[in-house]
């Protein structure tokens, strides 16, 4: 049975989703300055809020999900467990290899994925996966791909790497 993988709008609107978050506590502190202090100085109010939340918060976000977006924009990734068998197509190419052509997989996650709790950040659902094969050749799996992606390797070829801001690491 063949499982297909691949960059949909789902999952990359599920992974921006805190974005709209920040976007609306923006609107909520310039609100509650306006009530607390008048609209007096209402441009002060919006450039604190969007320097405070678009610098710190938003564009570290739109970086991550724009280099998730090139890395993996019209990937196809197709797993076939029976033959153990993995197909990956990138930019109009094809890899081809089996299970036991893997010879590390580094998986990135923020601590609040690992710990399964809800983050703070905008960025916190965002990880990815860098498989190594023997011959020397790189995949990067993000979670626009794939979600949960579990692999029937030996657990020695999966190194865990926990992260504070999980940008592609070449």
């Amino acid at each position: 049975m063949d499982f297909l993988y691949k960059s949909t709008f789902k999952n990359r609107l599920s992974h921006i989703y805190l974005v709209y978050m920040a976007l609306f506590a923006i609107a909520l502190f310039v609100l509650f300055m306006v009530f607390k202090f008048g609209v007096g100085d209402l441009n002060e109010y919006i450039y604190i809020a969007v320097s405070l939340y678009g610098f710190f918060l938003i564009l570290p976000t739109l970086f991550i999900h724009f280099s998730y977006l090139i890395t993996n924009y019209k990937d196809q990734l197709i797993i076939n467990f029976d033959n153990e068998i993995i197909e990956y197509q990138h930019k109009g190419r094809k890899i081809l290899f089996h299970f036991n052509e893997i010879k590390l997989i580094d998986v990135y996650k923020t601590h609040a994925l690992l710990r399964r709790a809800p983050g703070w950040l905008p960025w916190e659902t965002n990880h990815y996966l860098k498989i190594t094969l023997d011959n020397g050749k790189e995949i990067f799996i993000t979670c626009f791909m794939a979600n949960e992606l579990e692999l029937p390797v030996d657990k020695s070829k999966i190194k865990l790497h926990k992260v504070f801001y999980p940008y592609l690491r070449r």
